[in-house]
């Protein structure tokens, strides 16, 4: 009897295998074999699943982002009250840190790697932030450029977190942030 295999989710098991993989060497140190290596599959099956590289980054970036909003939209799914949103979000960011901090060293060197220009073209950073974007905008009630303050307050916050741990607090910056939502609701 064949082996059934649904593709949708080995393809899904292979993207949060190679998250780790991604992690720990990072992406400019990493080729399709190393990555097909490390998860103990041929680089045919990676290749089966993405058409390079960067197609399987891309994707990635993809399936973090989804599966970051799923979960902050099921922790926010019963509050309210804008303040009850910003404190789980923020506790959620704290709880959450060390593996942000990961997403953002990968993308950083994935970016130094590709240059500023050619990251510019590539669709996955552009869908992940967008998924980040639209999850902002339907949970917090945001306009757009609202929606993308909060976002870069928040990237900026991680990335300051990482070079400064000592100087910035996770929950020192919330009411800042709060303060800055609420004053926009009232526009």
């Amino acid at each position: 009897m064949p082996k059934i295999v649904n593709h949708e989710e080995y393809k899904k098991e292979l993207l949060a295998k190679s998250y780790e993989v991604f992690a720990q060497r990072g992406y400019s140190a990493l080729t399709i074999r190393d990555l097909a290596t490390n998860l103990g599959v041929s680089t045919g099956t990676l290749y089966h699943y993405f058409r390079s590289k960067l197609d399987l980054f891309e994707q990635l970036l993809v399936f973090i982002a989804e599966r970051d909003m799923s979960e902050i939209a099921s922790l926010l799914d019963q509050h309210n009250t804008l303040e009850e949103k910003v404190d789980i979000l923020f506790d959620y960011l704290e709880r959450v840190e060390p593996e942000c901090q990961k997403q953002m060293l990968i993308m950083i060197d994935a970016l130094r790697e590709l240059g500023a220009e050619e990251a510019g073209r590539i669709s996955g950073f552009e869908r992940a932030d967008s998924i980040y974007m639209r999850g902002m905008c339907e949970i917090f009630g945001l306009d757009d450029e609202t929606s993308i303050f909060l976002g870069c307050a928040v990237n900026g916050l991680l990335i300051e977190r990482i070079i400064n741990p000592t100087q910035v607090s996770i929950q020192g910056q919330k009411k800042f942030i709060l303060q800055i939502l609420q004053m926009n609701k009232k526009v």
